[in-house]
Formats: structure tokens, sequence, C-alpha cells
């Protein structure tokens, strides 16, 4: 299933929705209705729920209720974006991910990384500068150190 994105400065984008979602959005227009219009509204004390998007303010206090009942602090919706982004760049390369959450620049989608520099570093561990300096040195290192456990 593709989903039609409303984005900053009126840009529109299609993405894959995970699986599962299709099945989640045809319960949800069950109860709310196939009328056109933003996929979510405000839900009025009656249940109905209104046509129209979620202003900013709304959002930030659904987000604010959830935080207090999780017990977190330090939180804001745009740490939602920020979580997404990390986790999808464990597995798939910036550009696709700069493309899911549409950044026009990977250098954007760089900056929401929040994973520990640990994991940065373990990303560098595999490669190794094809200089013969360097292979000898870690021979070198490797000798003095003596073998390991597992080898």
């Amino acid at each position: 299933m593709k989903l039609l994105i409303h984005g900053k400065g009126r840009k529109e984008r299609r993405i894959q929705a995970p699986p599962g979602t299709e099945a989640a959005i045809r319960a949800w227009l069950r109860f709310r209705g196939d009328e056109p219009g933003p996929l979510i509204g405000p839900v009025l004390k009656n249940g109905r729920v209104v046509p129209r998007q979620l202003s900013p303010r709304a959002i930030w206090e659904i987000v604010c209720r959830v935080q207090e009942r999780a017990a977190i602090t330090d939180f804001s919706p745009h740490d939602l974006r920020r979580t997404f982004v990390s986790m999808m760049l464990e597995d798939h390369d910036v550009g696709r991910v700069a493309s899911m959450v549409g950044h026009a620049s990977t250098s954007t989608t760089q900056r929401y990384d929040r994973r520990p520099e640990r994991a940065r570093d373990e990303a560098f561990a595999g490669f190794e500068v094809p200089f013969e300096g360097a292979r000898a040195a870690t021979k070198r290192k490797k000798a003095e150190n003596g073998p390991k456990e597992d080898e």
C-alpha cells in the first residue's frame, strides 16, 4: 500500500506503508468514515471525527498526555521523527531514509541520527585502508598480542 504524504511547503511524496498499515487504516476508516480529507482529525467528546487536519498544538497535547502516562521526561513530538530516522539508518542508506522522511538533503537526515557514537564506530570497524604500512602494523600488533581465544 502506498500513502500520499503532504509535507512542508506543500510538497507531496508517496511512501510504501509498512506491513499491517492497510488493515489499520481500513479499521480506522470504518470508525472515521470514508469521506475525503486528512486521515486523522480531531475526535469530539461525542466520538465524531472532524474531517480536518490536527493542529500542531493538538498533536503536542496528545504527545504530552502519552509522555505523562509513560513517565518520560524531556520529550517532544519531533523526538519520534528523530527516533524513526535513527532506527531506519541501522538498516538503510542515508539517501533512502532521506527520501522516506522527505528531506531534500542527506545532511539534514544525518543530523537526525541519534544512535550512540559506539554504533557509528562499529560501522567503520570492518573497513581497512588498503595501505601496506597499515597491514604490516596490524600483523605486528597481532603477533605481539598473541592469538585470540577463539582463533
